[in-house]
């Protein structure tokens, strides 16, 4: 789907009588789901690893960042015990297909920074430089 085409797909969800819709923009689910006060924009941050305390802290203090620095225009930061990973929710009234589309993008775009941020986290340390003299000693006869 591209981009000119997500504002029509939205307006005919809107007047369609459907609970939630699913959309997988940049290769990751959001989910978009109607209230009595609004729609409910849901994306799912998609970590290498399983999300333990260590990276559900450092994702807590980002997430104080975030609302310093994006103020009501944040996405808050949740945790989904039934599939045991981090969203982030917004809200929105249902009644203009482009300012959501908007919002989906603000989304989008904050689900992108924060997995940039979370992903090195989960990577495996790195093993320690290597001495020189060591490294001289495995190459043998064949260092300068």
């Amino acid at each position: 789907m591209t981009s000119t085409e997500l504002p029509g797909v939205i307006e005919r969800w809107l007047n369609s009588t459907e609970a939630q819709l699913t959309l997988h923009i940049d290769d990751g689910p959001v989910v978009l789901t109607r209230y009595h006060d609004g729609v409910g924009c849901a994306a799912v941050m998609t970590l290498p690893v399983k999300v333990d305390d260590r990276l559900l802290h450092k994702a807590l203090r980002y997430s104080s960042a975030a609302v310093l620095r994006l103020g009501m225009e944040a996405a808050a930061l949740c945790w989904s015990g039934a599939d045991a990973q981090l969203w982030l929710l917004m809200r929105h009234e249902p009644d203009d297909p482009v300012r959501l589309c908007r919002t989906l993008e603000a989304l989008v775009n904050q689900r992108d920074v924060w997995q940039s941020l979370l992903a090195p986290l989960a990577r495996p340390a790195s093993s320690p430089p290597l001495n020189l003299k060591t490294l001289a000693f495995l190459q043998g006869d064949q260092h300068a």
